[in-house]
């Protein structure tokens, strides 16, 4: 390996550092506007992993509402299997996460 390949990646590793540094931050920071907003209910879609979303609301103390659907998955035996139901289904679950509060 040449010392020009070790430096690129050095730098590759400062510059992946420093994205994961800039998320941390970007997550810490809403963390705080949950709080201050008195935020109690988070929704995520339901092709979305729900780890990070898990994680805020442990920190924060918000429930999770029900998984809303996008236009991405429909299911034709699903709970939202045309637009017009995915609204309608959304709307109940928005509703429904936010009346738990």
């Amino acid at each position: 390996m040449r010392s020009g390949d070790v430096r690129d990646c050095l730098h590759g590793s400062r510059r992946a550092q420093h994205r994961q540094h800039a998320f941390n931050k970007g997550v810490a920071e809403l963390i705080r506007k949950i709080r201050r907003g008195g935020i109690k209910a988070l929704f995520l879609e339901n092709i979305s992993d729900p780890r990070l979303i898990e994680a805020i609301a442990r920190e924060t103390g918000a429930t999770l509402g029900p998984r809303l659907y996008s236009d991405a998955l429909w299911m034709p035996d699903g709970p939202a299997p045309t637009y017009i139901r995915t609204i309608e289904y959304n709307t109940a679950a928005l509703k429904e996460g936010m009346l738990k509060n």
